[in-house]
């Protein structure tokens, strides 16, 4: 026969120990404060340095908050789990109300263990989300002159070409375009009808 059971131990309680910011290897320092890079007036990417999670825990789970400095508008968030691997990581924040000042914080915790309440939080340097580059006025319309003034009092002559003939014989002489036409239209008889359609359509 089995002897009884032993006396159960007093509560204990273990405490996962939450995720860590990055230390540098030089000096002890810490790593860079959160880096912001607008993409537009209502897109920014945040980029941070990877937490640490205690041994043996890999999973991580981000909060990425846009919170505005001057103004009572909600703030934008982003969560999303994440597997360690002590790099950089980069995030977009969507949904930001443009030429407006906000303050961008990272914060970590474990999605499955360990308590809930999310632990230190790395915060960047304000950032305005105003245009990258400077509005712009779209392009004075070109002036085009014109040019019915160069062609008023002048003769038929000067305007209409026969077929077939440099116009430089028509801005001559009268005599010398009469002449080309008469040319024209002994030589052929569509030529003629062609010159005369020419002449009509000027007129």
């Amino acid at each position: 026969r089995w002897s009884a059971w032993s006396p159960t131990s007093r509560p204990y309680v273990y405490r996962v120990p939450p995720p860590a910011i990055p230390f540098g290897a030089i000096g002890m320092q810490r790593q860079a404060a959160v880096q912001v890079e607008p993409l537009s007036a209502t897109v920014a990417r945040v980029s941070w340095h990877d937490w640490r999670p205690a041994n043996g825990l890999s999973l991580l789970e981000y909060e990425v908050r846009a919170t505005p400095v001057r103004s009572d508008g909600p703030a934008a968030i982003v969560q999303f789990e994440h597997k360690a691997h002590a790099g950089m990581i980069e995030r977009e924040v969507q949904n930001l109300f443009p030429f407006t000042t906000y303050v961008f914080s990272v914060q970590a915790r474990y999605p499955r263990v360990g308590s809930r309440q999310w632990g230190c939080r790395q915060e960047s340097e304000p950032v305005a989300l105003e245009r990258l580059s400077p509005w712009q006025d779209p392009p004075a319309p070109l002036v085009v002159p014109d040019m019915a003034h160069e062609y008023r009092g002048e003769s038929m002559q000067n305007l209409v070409s026969p077929v077939g003939q440099d116009a430089s014989l028509c801005a001559s002489s009268p005599s010398s375009a009469a002449a080309a036409g008469s040319a024209a239209a002994s030589s052929s008889p569509a030529a003629a009808d062609t010159a005369a359609v020419v002449v009509a359509v000027g007129v």
